[in-house]
C-alpha cells in the first residue's frame, strides 16, 4: 500500500474527447492538503486502485474547442484512477456588442462537469 499527499500543487492533463484533437481538456492545478493522503492499493485482482479525493484549484483550466473556461471543484478517486469522479464548475466570462443598443454587454457561461472521466 502506498499514501500519497500533495502538500503544494501539481499540475495533472486530463484528456475527456477521445480525438487526438484536444477540443475537450482540462489543464488542473491540484492540492489535497486539507484531505486525507490518496491511497494506492493493489486489489485481490493484482489491479492497482486509487481512493482519495483531490481539490482543483480555481486557477485550472477547462478547454472547450476553441474557449478556455475558468475551472475549479474535485476530483474523487473511488478505484480505477485513470476515472475519477468528476465535481467541477467551469465559468467563461465574455463580452459581446450590441449593435441596436451600441453598447458592449458581458455574460457569463457555467458549465457543471460531473459523472467520470470516462463519462463526463
Amino acid at each position: 500500500d502506498l499514501e500519497i499527499s500533495i502538500p503544494n500543487t501539481m499540475q495533472l492533463i486530463m484528456n475527456f474527447s477521445n480525438s487526438n484533437l484536444l477540443v475537450d481538456k482540462l489543464t488542473a492545478q491540484l492540492t489535497n492538503k486539507d484531505e486525507a493522503p490518496l491511497q494506492f492499493t493493489r486489489g485481490k485482482d493484482g489491479i492497482m486502485y486509487m481512493t482519495g479525493k483531490v481539490h482543483v484549484n480555481e486557477d485550472s483550466r477547462y478547454d472547450l474547442f476553441f474557449k478556455t473556461f475558468k475551472a475549479g471543484g474535485d476530483l474523487k478517486f473511488s478505484k480505477d484512477f485513470l476515472n475519477p469522479d468528476l465535481y467541477l464548475v467551469a465559468t467563461y466570462q465574455g463580452n459581446e456588442y450590441d449593435e441596436i443598443n451600441k453598447k458592449v454587454n458581458q455574460f457569463l457561461i457555467l458549465v457543471n462537469i460531473t459523472g467520470t472521466k470516462n463519462i463526463p
